[in-house]
C-alpha cells in the first residue's frame, strides 16, 4: 500500500537533504529518485509499517540511513504516534530522544518474544530451513507489528528479543540495523537467489544478542 503521505515525506525529505548535500545519492521506498551507485548514500523509508498508518494511525516510523562508502555511519527511526527518535552512530552508541540506550540482559530462546509474521512461515522454511512453529512453540511468546524499523528498535529496548521477517527491502532495515548492532544485538540476512543488488528482496534474522542467534540458526533442518 502506497499514500500520499508516503511520497509526500519521501519529496520533503530528499529535497531538503539534496539542499544540503547536492552530491549525495538515495535509495528510497518510493522512488523518487533514481537509484544510482555514490560513496555518500542516504536510504529513505518515508513511512515504515504503511497498513498500520492507514488502519491504526500508530505503530509506523520514518526510517533514514546514511552509509558512506557501503559503511553505515547512522540511523534514525522516528515513531511519529510515540514521538521517540532512535538514533544509531556507529562505533557511538544508540540513544532514544538524546537518551543513550543501555544494553539489556541477554536472553535466551526460552525466555525471548519473537516477531514473526506466520504466513510467512513456508517462506522462511524454503530459504533457510527454519521450522517457524517449533521455533514459536520454544519461545515464551510471539507478535506480529508490521513495521520492520520500529521491531529492530524494539530488540534493542529489550521489548522483544527476536525479529525474522521474509521479504525485507534495504530501506526497511539500514537504519534500525544501525540502532541494534550499537546495543549489542545482531542480524543473520540472506538475499533471494545470492543477488548483490541493495534493492533485492532479504530475509532477516535479528536477534538480542549473537549467542540468541546462534540458538535460532540451530533450528536450520
Amino acid at each position: 500500500m502506497v499514500t500520499n503521505v508516503d511520497k509526500e515525506n519521501e519529496e520533503f525529505l530528499v529535497s531538503r537533504i539534496h539542499e544540503k548535500f547536492p552530491e549525495d545519492v538515495f535509495i528510497t521506498e518510493e522512488s523518487t529518485v533514481a537509484p544510482v551507485e555514490g560513496d555518500k548514500c542516504w536510504i529513505i523509508d518515508p513511512i515504515d509499517g504503511t497498513l498500520n498508518f492507514i488502519t491504526e494511525q500508530k505503530n509506523y516510523a520514518i526510517s533514514i540511513a546514511y552509509y558512506e562508502l557501503g559503511n553505515p555511519v547512522f540511523g534514525m527511526v522516528y515513531d511519529v504516534y510515540e514521538d521517540m527518535l532512535y538514533l544509531g552512530i556507529a562505533g557511538k552508541g544508540a540513544y532514544l530522544n538524546n537518551e543513550k540506550i543501555e544494553i539489556s540482559a541477554p536472553k535466551n530462546l526460552e525466555h525471548s518474544i519473537l516477531d514473526v509474521n506466520l504466513k510467512s512461515s513456508e517462506k522462511i522454511k524454503s530459504l533457510v530451513n527454519v521450522d517457524i512453529t517449533e521455533l514459536c512453540s520454544d519461545s515464551m511468546e510471539h507478535r506480529h507489528l508490521g513495521c520492520a524499523s520500529l521491531r529492530l528498535c524494539d530488540i534493542a529496548m529489550n521489548k522483544i528479543h527476536v525479529y525474522i521477517s521474509a521479504k525485507l527491502a534495504v530501506w526497511d532495515y539500514a537504519a534500525g540495523n544501525i540502532i541494534l548492532k550499537e546495543c549489542g544485538g545482531c542480524c543473520y540476512m540472506l538475499k533471494y537467489k545470492n543477488e548483490r543488488s541493495p534493492l533485492s528482496n532479504t530475509l532477516v534474522i535479528a536477534a538480542q544478542n549473537e549467542n540468541l542467534l546462534e540458538e535460532i540458526l540451530k533450528y536450520k533442518k
